[in-house]
């Protein structure tokens, strides 16, 4: 019975799908991607407080900036209930009254669910930035054109390090010469 099972697992490590990320510390071999997914974090730091807001948590990379109105009508109506004091003031022109109370920090990563990443998915970071957010700034503003310039940015590296998806489908063309290999 023992052999059967070292016959199918040698058929199945020879004919299966090994796909490689090369990373800073070393290749990681996936085998068989199943599912891949860019996705994006944007968090609100309030450098004053020492806290830290989530705007967007595993936001879809594709979308670019289209989740960031919704996470501020979040924040402002948390913000109202925790305040109180910005009820006339519309979400989209809520800014800083001084400089250095807050920054943004944006990360990019890809999580790949694969045959060697099977219950719990390896996460692949692209990038995190943090950038400051400047008096009479509008927030909401701030972030959408920071989450543009982010999506533009990487672009290219996220197409690098997938597999499986169109990537013409989700405006990701452009050079996708890559880091990855394919056996």
């Amino acid at each position: 019975m023992y052999g059967f099972f070292s016959i199918a697992q040698s058929y199945y490590l020879k004919h299966q799908s090994n796909q490689t990320l090369i990373t800073n510390y070393g290749p990681v071999v996936l085998g068989e991607v199943f599912a891949e997914k860019p996705m994006i974090d944007i968090v609100l730091i309030n450098i004053e407080e020492g806290t830290e807001e989530v705007l967007i948590k595993g936001g879809s990379f594709y979308d670019k900036a289209e989740p960031v109105d919704d996470a501020m009508k979040n924040l402002v109506t948390s913000w109202q209930k925790r305040y109180g004091s910005l009820k006339d003031i519309p979400y989209d022109e809520i800014s800083p009254n001084t400089n250095d109370i807050f920054k943004v920090k944006i990360s990019t990563y890809i999580t790949y669910n694969s045959s060697n990443f099977n219950n719990l998915p390896y996460t692949l970071n692209i990038k995190e930035e943090s950038f400051p957010l400047f008096k009479g700034e509008s927030i909401k503003s701030k972030i959408e054109s920071k989450v543009s310039w982010n999506f533009e940015y990487n672009r290219e590296n996220v197409a690098r390090n997938l597999f499986i998806t169109n990537l013409e489908a989700y405006d990701l063309i452009g050079d996708t010469s890559n880091s990855k290999v394919e056996d």
